[in-house]
């Protein structure tokens, strides 16, 4: 699910979801301050030389630190906090230090990966990999990366290991963020499953008709099933709350076709768009008009306009309940 419409993006809903994941880039806080403890001044420089990557005043502060019994006995936490800010940072060698003298990865990958130098990230990821750091233990991590169409560090990840099929927190399916083509073929040659991405519905929710035409086409190119299903990728079941929320995501479970004849995830951000163009596109490219969703409705039984209607009927679709459309 994206988090709004823009031309090249689908416009869908988020809910929150229970975090399974760090989604935001670590940040100074009062949090710190009960955790920093009586060397708060000291801890605090440490902090700062992490995020400017300082090196030689993390080593001096470090082994000023490091002889106290007290900040012995919390030196794992102190650690972690300080590396997260050297890794969302891109300071590799405060990375590679800290480790050597204690700090635990916790969720360094996920600091790193905030980081838009990609340069840097990708430093920092070495060093993690090299002291043990597992990719696919952290699902969300490629989320962030997609949304800001950094293929190269896309690339990177999924050669290392990174999952083309993690959910996020917010259950959201890595192809169905993919603003770029270039990026929806890494995952899919990655082993992304399109099968539960909800490709051609993403694709007829653009706003513009140019981005919708192009991202069609190139679905089509790949091989991927134009007569598709949307579906609910999530991880809960039937009956829970999530669920729900999840299955009235994919409109009924329509296929492109009803999503377009509809207009959903569209037509309230742009209520003057003319929907006749892309759904032609589909019914000339191989969409069968007589699929039912799970209401047992064909794409025709939305139609509100007689336009749509005449349409739909002109490549053969025969209304099975009525041309009401429903929001």
């Amino acid at each position: 699910m994206g988090s709004g419409p823009t031309t090249g993006t689908p416009s869908k809903e988020k809910d929150p979801k229970p975090p399974n994941g760090q989604t935001e880039a670590p940040k100074q806080s009062s949090e710190f301050n009960l955790l920093l403890g009586p060397h708060s001044d000291s801890s605090k420089n440490l902090l700062d030389a992490c995020m400017t990557g300082n090196l030689e005043s993390v080593q001096t502060i470090f082994q000023e630190l490091h002889g106290d019994p007290e900040f012995h006995a919390t030196i794992t936490g102190r650690l972690s906090i300080s590396m997260d800010f050297a890794c969302s940072y891109g300071h590799a060698d405060i990375v590679t230090y800290l480790l050597e003298n204690g700090a635990v990865m916790g969720n360094a990958a996920m600091s790193a990966v905030w980081n838009e130098d990609t340069d840097g990230v990708i430093r920092v990821i070495e060093v993690l990999l090299k002291y043990g750091l597992d990719l696919a233990k952290f699902p969300a991590i490629i989320h962030n990366v997609i949304a800001r169409s950094d293929q190269t560090l896309l690339r990177y990840l999924l050669s290392k290991g990174a999952d083309p099929n993690g959910l996020d927190e917010f259950e959201t399916f890595p192809l169905d963020i993919c603003g770029d083509n270039t990026s929806i073929g890494l995952l899919i040659d990655a082993g992304a499953n399109v099968n539960a991405a909800n490709l051609y519905q993403d694709a007829v929710s653009f706003i513009d008709d140019e981005s919708c035409f192009e991202r069609l086409q190139y679905l089509l190119e790949r091989g991927i099933d134009i007569n598709s299903q949307a579906v609910y990728a999530g991880i809960w079941g039937p009956g829970t709350h999530w669920y729900k929320v999840g299955m009235r995501g994919t409109a009924n479970e329509g296929t492109a076709l009803h999503w377009a004849v509809r207009g959903f995830a569209v037509i309230k951000t742009k209520p003057d768009i003319n929907l006749l163009p892309r759904v032609k596109w589909l019914l000339d490219h191989g969409a069968n008009a007589e699929i039912e969703d799970n209401v047992g409705k064909k794409a025709i039984d939305y139609a509100k306009s007689q336009a749509m209607i005449d349409l739909l009927k002109g490549y053969g679709s025969s209304c099975g309940i009525s041309g009401q459309g429903i929001d």
